[in-house]
This record gives C-alpha cells, sequence and structure tokens, in this order.
C-alpha cells in the first residue's frame, strides 16, 4: 500500500455575515478536493482548520492493528504501532501473531490495544459461521494467550474486551445499539454475568452512558 501527502491549498474569497466581513475558504477547498481525489482517489480525508490545535494525552503503551486508521491514530496518540506479519484485517488474520506482538508491547509498556477486524468484515458479509468463527479465534488465540502469560508471570493486570460498534449479520452494516463490554483483573468485582453477549449485558450490573467513561474503568479498576 502506498501513502502520500497531498497539499490542498484552496483560494481565500471574502463574504459577508452577521458577524461581518470574514475571509472563507470552504468553497475554494471543496472544489480543490474534488480535482486531487480524482487523481489520488485516497480513502480517508481529515480537514483540520489552520487554527486548530488538537490536544491529545499520550498513552506508554501499543497497538496493535490491519486498520491504518487505527495505526495512524496510535501513532498521533505516541503508542507503540507494531506491525504483525500476516495480519490481513480479514478472516485469514494472524491471531497468534497478534497475540505474541501484545505480550511483547507489555514488557516495555503498560497499556496494550488489539483490535481484530475478522468479526466485523464476517457482519458486513453476512457470514455467521465465520463471525462466530472470529470470536472464538480471538476468545482462544488472542484473549487466553494473553491472560495466561500475565498470570504466568504473577503480575497485576487488567483486561477489557469489547467491539467497537455492532455489524448484525442481518443488517450487513454498522448499527448504533449499545455494546457488550467484559473487564476483568486487579479491583474488579465479578458480577453474576456468565456469557459475553448483548442480553447478558442488559442483565449485568456494569453499564456506561458514555463511551469514554472506559477508559477510566480500565485504568483505574473502578466500577
Amino acid at each position: 500500500m502506498e501513502f502520500r501527502q497531498v497539499e490542498i491549498v484552496a483560494p481565500v474569497t471574502r463574504c459577508q455575515g452577521q458577524g461581518g466581513e470574514a475571509e472563507s475558504r470552504q468553497g475554494g477547498l471543496i472544489a480543490e478536493v474534488r480535482r486531487v481525489f480524482q487523481v489520488h482517489q485516497p480513502g480517508v480525508m481529515i480537514i483540520i482548520h489552520q487554527d486548530f490545535h488538537p490536544f491529545f494525552v499520550e498513552f506508554p503503551g501499543g497497538i496493535i492493528s490491519a486498520v491504518d486508521l487505527l495505526k495512524g491514530m496510535g501513532r498521533v496518540l505516541g503508542l507503540e504501532v507494531a506491525e504483525v506479519p500476516g495480519a490481513t484485517g480479514y478472516y485469514d488474520t494472524n491471531y497468534e501473531g497478534k497475540a505474541e506482538a501484545a505480550i511483547d508491547i507489555l514488557t516495555r509498556n503498560d497499556l496494550v490495544f488489539v483490535h481484530v477486524e475478522a468479526p466485523d468484515e464476517a457482519g458486513h458479509n453476512g457470514d455467521i459461521v465465520e463471525k462466530v468463527k472470529a470470536i472464538e479465534n480471538f476468545d482462544h488465540k488472542i484473549t487466553a494467550r494473553i491472560i495466561k502469560e500475565l498470570q504466568g508471570k504473577g503480575e497485576d493486570y487488567r483486561v477489557m474486551i469489547l467491539p467497537d460498534h455492532p455489524t448484525p449479520i442481518k443488517k450487513r452494516t454498522h448499527t448504533s445499539d449499545p455494546v457488550p463490554f467484559a473487564i476483568a483483573g486487579k479491583g474488579i468485582t465479578p458480577d453474576d454475568v456468565a456469557v459475553f453477549s448483548e442480553k447478558a449485558a442488559r442483565a449485568g450490573s456494569l453499564s456506561v452512558d458514555e463511551g469514554w467513561k472506559l477508559m477510566g474503568m480500565l485504568l483505574e479498576g473502578t466500577r
């Protein structure tokens, strides 16, 4: 895959609004973006205003994913981005390699984010067999392997498992429904939920109304 940085310069126009006369690049920007896209055909575009200065908290950790967008986000956050041979972002991805990369990152850092795209791809394809298989592979080949390693070393740890969004087999696209999550480790008191599913999660004692609060739960061990 080839990556390019393309400079887009839009002409400045003057506009009159409620706040008085001001400079505007919007119309020219859209036209210039269309022209550049016809040549380079990018998959993702990010536009940041010249006066916008994003603030990110850097984490001493790493990220493992076959998705370029997530790798880029990891680099912005200062995470160590692992390159795993055979990580395809599909059914045949290298689960074992991702687990070993996560274990390696944890020898130098306190946090690792492991992402697997296969369940999402199976949802888009409407393939229930591959979706179940992908979730089982994640459980057996990644989650179990990492936890076994940490337990064998006698180290304190917390682990959180969740999808970033639903991709139902029936709809074959992303939906905005709440997702289940599981958390275990130091400081976490288990409840009576014994399986990982949307139905079981709704009956559990853990819930958040805003997704960003999950990080506090993971990092601080609070419920």
